[in-house]
């Protein structure tokens, strides 16, 4: 089930992320968890998606300023999800990022070739994450 989460007003502007939207696909659990709660302490409203096609699904109903993908998924991995997003959408598709553990310079290649404009390695530092969430969105 997707999960929609928002944090109270009270902490909401602390890291320049107050009223962003962010599409977290993950099919890790706790990777996926963590990432969210991360943004949202940030002041993000985050949707989360543990696969490709249920993000696919939330598309359709919400215009994410910022997609946060995992690379490899089973079924369809986020390259897949990316093009067919980018082929779907044309100009409106949101900026992209990737969340991998893979750090290979074949990936990155792949990833930027495929659209991602950042690459963001497993573990994930908290500060770099926020950093390009809003770069991505125009607000760093």
């Amino acid at each position: 089930m997707p999960l929609a989460m928002r944090m109270p007003t009270t902490e909401a502007g602390v890291g320049g992320l107050s009223g962003l939207k962010v599409l977290v696909v993950d099919d890790q659990p706790d990777i996926l968890f963590c990432t969210g709660y991360l943004l949202m302490l940030k002041g993000a409203e985050v949707r989360m998606a543990a696969s490709a096609s249920e993000a696919w699904k939330m598309l359709k109903n919400y215009s994410p300023d910022v997609v946060l993908s995992d690379l490899c998924m089973p079924e369809i991995d986020g390259f897949q999800f990316l093009e067919r997003a980018r082929s779907t959408f044309k100009g409106s598709c949101p900026p992209a990022a990737v969340l991998s553990a893979e750090s290979t310079p074949e990936y990155r290649e792949r990833a930027t070739r495929a659209g991602f404009s950042a690459y963001l390695v497993k573990p994930i530092d908290q500060n770099e994450l926020t950093s390009v969430v809003a770069n991505l969105a125009g607000r760093g």
